[in-house]
């Protein structure tokens, strides 16, 4: 039956490619003297998914999680810590981006009344961005 789609953080669902397991791993160790397979560890986290998760949508969390289960495994210790250490990275990266465009939303899309930063010069028209 096999993994057709997974979730995403945003709730989109997207076809399964386990190609990005094998980015996500080139991103960790880029930059640094680790030399993994990278195919290898991708095989063995997609099998590990297709016997876990086989009809079902695992979401992008779980996926990490099961490569991280992969890499400690095998053996691979270092390798894992800079996979954790690089999906919190990517985690503060998003959380920074949402944290912006919400602060953009409420400048340019809401009303004074929905939105504390329209209001704090009282010499302008409140309803304009800053």
């Amino acid at each position: 039956m096999g993994i057709k789609k997974i979730k995403k953080r945003d709730g989109r669902e997207v076809k399964f490619n386990p190609k990005k397991i094998s980015q996500a791993l080139e991103g960790c160790i880029r930059n640094t003297n680790h030399v993994i397979n990278i195919d290898e560890i991708t095989q063995q986290s997609v099998d590990m998914l297709l016997e876990k998760y086989s009809g079902k949508r695992p979401t992008v969390e779980v996926i990490q999680d099961v490569v991280e289960q992969v890499l400690m495994d095998s053996g691979n210790h270092e390798v894992a810590k800079r996979f954790i250490i690089y999906r919190q990275k990517r985690t503060d990266e998003r959380e920074k981006n949402t944290i912006l465009m919400n602060t953009l939303d409420g400048v340019f899309h809401k009303s004074s009344g929905e939105n504390d930063l329209k209001r704090d010069n009282a010499n302008t028209n409140t309803d304009t961005a800053m």
